[in-house]
């Protein structure tokens, strides 16, 4: 424990404004001028069951949470039971006493309503307070802050902006409740427990350059999560149709831009399932349109026959796959790297697409952006795989940098070059297998478009000696895509004597390890892989050759990364920390799992 550094959990059952607690308390630290990364783990069931969140405060940027925990708020028993072993020696746990009864089961060490305890028990009547002083239960959460924020001895004064941005639609009377709550709640901290807490959080902004925003002071940090990351680079990309079926962990891509639609023109359509979905945005890719569905695992698979219909008659479509653990409904509201395989194969044969793997926001950012360009400059699907933990995950990152970024349509024809060509051949063979395009309505671009192999003229036919050329047509386009793609980074010290071989938020996890272990001496690097297909076989190899003890790190059982390097670079990788328990991997498991 440590000034300027604090780890909490808020702990309940489905229903009791977890995440919405969770949100006061991102943004009001964020403002105050730290970093915060934050979580939230969902039980599956509707109401009941257990939810927490963790956040990670720290005066400087992290992407993983650690195992340790300063502070639990626990708004039910199970909370404090299976979560009370992770509590630091000087941390604290805010719980109600009258309602959630701590029993005999709790370690003698944490009992006590007093500041001489290793951990502090700290009973605050929180439902009584609400009802009685407020006449709101709803405000005990806001209660439950105060007293945090007492202990840490937080500045108050940033959190009216934070109310405002989250309830200011509700009203002054609202905000004007809430704030009244977090001072009672501050005040029993004040009164009673600041001594007994030894982490303290200054605000590390001058209190002149903050705003009513989430930035802190002149300093522009965002709060958002992946999936948020890649709806700004999507619209900063131009698109303008979104079809999806809401599916956890993907369902607020749906919602962020059904939020922004008005704005940027964008069409929004909630249809009726994922088969609908990929169709939908095919239409709009066909049309011109930059379009995107994105999913989880089970609509992925419903998907999978159109990704191969969009492959075959070269239409650009962007799809995203938030990985959760299955198969089938598997668990629904955790995260995994299961899907990877399936993503390089779906549909049938041998289709063509690139799949993209992103590592954090700036790149769920810079992929959502340039996904659509490769869609359109190759014509074919693009894949974006990553898993829950980064996709609902909330970091603090720097402003994402726009200035480099530029939009290409590839050979998508203008009317004035149409009015040149007099034979239009829609699946015209070149030389980089790309196929100058023309979209429904424009004058001499009209062509066949079918899900059979065709001619150039997009015809059906059978002919051995056509097929022959249009599959080499397609398969040019992943070979000359292959350059421009992201290929595999080695961070750290290139002779390192470790190296951990990941992607997705797995790097996070490893890279904090590899800190770790460099503070002991030991010198560990990451190799990080960017892009699934078409895959970097040559540059992978030369780099894993070099390596002295590489150690595959990935969240699903078969260590589906390892096999696609040994498919395509011939080496095994043999050491392998593999999770697939559905819950993230921390710096701390990756060191212990360490031979």
């Amino acid at each position: 424990m440590k000034n300027g550094s604090l780890n909490i959990l808020i702990g309940g059952p489905a229903g009791s404004g977890i995440e919405k607690s969770g949100q006061v308390l991102a943004l009001s630290f964020v403002r105050a001028g730290y970093f915060v990364f934050s979580n939230m783990e969902h039980s599956s069931q509707i109401r009941g069951g257990n939810n927490f969140l963790r956040l990670r405060i720290d005066e400087n940027a992290h992407e993983v949470h650690t195992e340790e925990t300063d502070a639990i708020i626990a708004f039910d028993k199970q909370t404090i039971d299976e979560h009370i072993h992770e509590v630091v020696e000087g941390g604290v746990i805010i719980f109600d006493g009258e309602s959630v009864e701590i029993g005999n089961g709790v370690d003698s060490r944490f009992r006590g309503n007093d500041n001489n305890g290793v951990v502090k028990m700290i009973d605050v009547p929180l439902k009584k307070m609400a009802s009685e002083d407020f006449g709101n239960p709803l405000v005990a959460n806001m209660i439950s802050l105060g007293v945090l924020f007492g202990l840490t001895e937080f500045e108050m004064s940033v959190i009216r902006g934070v109310l405002e941005k989250i309830w200011g639609k509700k009203g002054a009377e609202i905000i004007t409740m809430n704030l009244k709550a977090l001072d009672a709640g501050k005040k029993i901290a004040d009164e009673k427990w600041t001594k007994g807490f030894v982490v303290k959080m200054p605000n590390r902004v001058d209190s002149r350059l903050r705003g009513n925003d989430t930035k802190s002071g002149n300093d522009s940090r965002m709060f958002l999560c992946g999936n948020d990351a890649l709806c700004i680079g999507a619209i900063k990309a131009g698109c303008k149709f979104v079809g999806e079926y809401p599916m956890t962990p993907s369902s607020s891509v749906l919602h962020f831009m059904a939020g922004w639609a008005e704005k940027y023109g964008i069409v929004v359509k909630h249809v009726e399932d994922e088969i609908a979905a990929v169709h939908s945005v095919i239409g709009a890719g066909f049309a011109g349109v930059r379009a995107i569905a994105a999913t989880s695992g089970g609509g992925f698979a419903l998907m999978s026959e159109g990704i191969g219909l969009a492959g075959m008659n070269e239409v650009p479509i962007v799809v995203v796959d938030v990985m959760r653990p299955g198969p089938a409904t598997g668990l629904p509201t955790r995260t995994g790297q299961g899907d990877l395989q399936f993503m390089i194969h779906a549909g049938q044969d041998d289709p063509i697409k690139i799949v993209l793997l992103a590592s954090s926001p700036e790149e769920c950012f810079e992929m959502g952006f340039e996904a659509f360009n490769l869609s359109e400059k190759y014509q074919l699907p693009v894949i974006i795989g990553y898993d829950k933990y980064l996709g609902e995950g909330y970091y603090t990152v720097p402003a994402f940098k726009k200035e480099s970024l530029k939009i290409d349509r590839g050979k998508l024809l203008s009317a004035s070059e149409l009015e040149k060509i007099s034979d239009y051949k829609r699946y015209l063979r070149t030389d980089d297998g790309v196929s100058p395009r023309a979209i429904p309505g424009q004058k001499n671009g009209i062509h066949r478009a079918t899900s059979d192999e065709h001619t150039e003229y997009g015809e059906i036919c059978e002919d051995a000696e056509n097929r022959k050329a249009m599959v080499d047509k397609r398969m040019k386009k992943m070979e000359m895509a292959l350059k421009e793609l992201p290929g595999p980074e080695l961070i750290g010290d290139a002779d390192a004597d470790i190296t951990f071989v990941t992607w997705n938020s797995s790097v996070g996890a490893c890279l904090e390890a590899a800190e770790i272990l460099r503070e002991k001496k030991k010198n560990i690097n990451v190799l990080k892989i960017r892009t699934a297909w078409p895959f970097h076989k040559k540059e992978t190899k030369e780099i894993l050759k070099k390596v002295k003890r590489p150690i595959l790190v990935e969240q699903n059982y078969n260590g589906q990364m390892g096999a696609l390097i040994a498919e395509q670079t011939g080496i095994i990788i043999q050491e392998k920390i593999l999770k697939y328990d559905g819950r993230p991997f921390t710096a701390k498991e990756i060191i212990e799992n360490l031979k």
